[in-house]
């Protein structure tokens, strides 16, 4: 009999058994609204805390430099977003064979003063020091002071 094989992690995985097993409580008994002062809400921010912090240790940052997002949209736009404010005024390079949730469309609101350009891939990809020389200096430094 066939057995599909799923190759689509791209848009949700199963997760690993350790983040599964240390989520269970939280998941089942333990759920409380962090941003809450009452018992649930307390003990749902120690935990957000805590993981932060095991976060922050196991890639060598500071704790406030860790952000959890629900999913891998909300990190890319919080990325592109933060970027954009970095080189500002400026142009956003945005590679042609990105997920759509990066390809800068709604940029405008977030006060850019700038453009978005789409990079063509080639069979050689592309550069972002080849068609904007200066970006590299620019974001030097941007993000940590």
């Amino acid at each position: 009999m066939f057995k599909p094989v799923y190759l689509d992690h791209n848009a949700t995985t199963q997760p690993d058994p350790v983040v599964l097993a240390a989520m269970l409580p939280w998941l089942e008994s333990h759920f409380g609204n962090a941003s809450s002062r009452h018992e649930y809400g307390r003990a749902a921010r120690r935990a957000v805390d805590e993981a932060r912090q095991r976060v922050a240790a196991a890639v060598n940052a500071h704790p406030t430099e860790v952000v959890f997002t629900s999913g891998g949209s909300e990190a890319n736009n919080l990325f592109v977003k933060g970027a954009a404010a970095c080189v500002r005024p400026g142009v956003i390079a945005v590679g042609a064979t990105e997920h759509p949730c990066v390809l800068c469309r709604r940029l405008s609101w977030y006060a850019v003063a700038g453009r978005s350009r789409r990079l063509r891939s080639t069979p050689r990809g592309w550069s972002i020091s080849t068609h904007f020389p200066g970006f590299w200096r620019r974001a030097r430094g941007c993000g940590r002071s």
